[in-house]
């Protein structure tokens, strides 16, 4: 979106509203919940100046820490309060998440800070959650194996965001032109609220890729269905087979990453 004059007005709300759900999400949960909601959010308050992206950034942690609370005072049976309070930090959590990025973009001032401050704590809240998500599957069903496939899967999520970042570092030392790891443009033309709604539906089997912030939606479906050991087995399963394929990719990729480097190298020698 091309800056206006200083002189301009700033953009109206529908103006602000076109530019921003013009960004593509991912996974799942971003492209038919968070991101429209997030598009929203950040649009509404694009130029309310003292509401800050690292703001949001902060509240989304908040949201997120206190759904892991709310997941472990849960009680059992049906939906309680707190289960109730858990699931609607954690869809807020998500919008938030998706609203950050977009308003930092608009007012072009992405910073450093603001990336790191946002993937950290996406990682952090999410680990609370899932942790103690684990724990309440054994509490309220006794059941050691689906505690242990969450538990699990954690575990693999975690070598599978830390196996990205080395494949980062690597791709950046080697000076890999065209990385990877690059997620490409997040604005592809205009993207109409049809074209949007298209664009959702046709992403429908991102559902079972299991990605991030697809957590939100298969827990808040446990807590509010009470089917907590048999989504503990879907999303442990589907999560824990999905990172080891996943790391095993990052894995063959770093091997071409070899093979890129010693061609370089004749080149820069001579």
């Amino acid at each position: 979106m091309a800056v206006p004059p200083s002189n301009a007005p700033p953009p109206g709300f529908r103006q602000r509203f076109r530019v921003m759900r013009s960004e593509r999400d991912n996974p799942w949960w971003s492209i038919v919940f968070g991101g429209p909601l997030g598009a929203l959010l950040a649009a509404a308050v694009g130029e309310v100046r003292w509401i800050t992206p690292n703001m949001l950034t902060v509240l989304a942690f908040t949201c997120r820490m206190t759904a892991a609370v709310g997941i472990v005072l849960g009680a059992r049976g049906a939906a309680g309060c707190h289960d109730l309070l858990a699931v609607v930090c954690m869809q807020l959590a998500e919008v938030l998440d998706c609203a950050d990025g977009r308003l930092a973009r608009y007012r072009r001032m992405p910073s450093a800070f603001g990336a790191f401050l946002d993937k950290v704590t996406d990682v952090v809240g999410l680990l609370a959650i899932l942790g103690a998500f684990a724990w309440r599957v054994h509490a309220d069903t006794g059941d050691e194996l689906a505690m242990l496939l969450c538990a699990g899967a954690v575990m693999l999520w975690s070598a599978r965001m830390y196996a990205f970042w080395v494949v980062v570092s690597l791709e950046r030392d080697a000076g890999v032109p065209d990385p990877a790891t690059s997620d490409g443009p997040r604005t592809r033309g205009e993207l109409s609220l049809g074209g949007r709604m298209l664009y959702a539906l046709r992403s429908t089997y991102w559902i079972f890729y299991f990605g991030e912030a697809d957590a939100y939606f298969w827990l808040s479906l446990a807590l509010l269905t009470g089917w907590l050991a048999p989504i503990a087995y879907l999303y442990g399963i589907g999560l824990g087979g999905w990172s080891i394929v996943v790391i095993l990719y990052w894995m063959l990729y770093a091997r071409r990453l070899d093979g890129f480097t010693r061609d370089r190298v004749p080149r820069q020698s001579q």
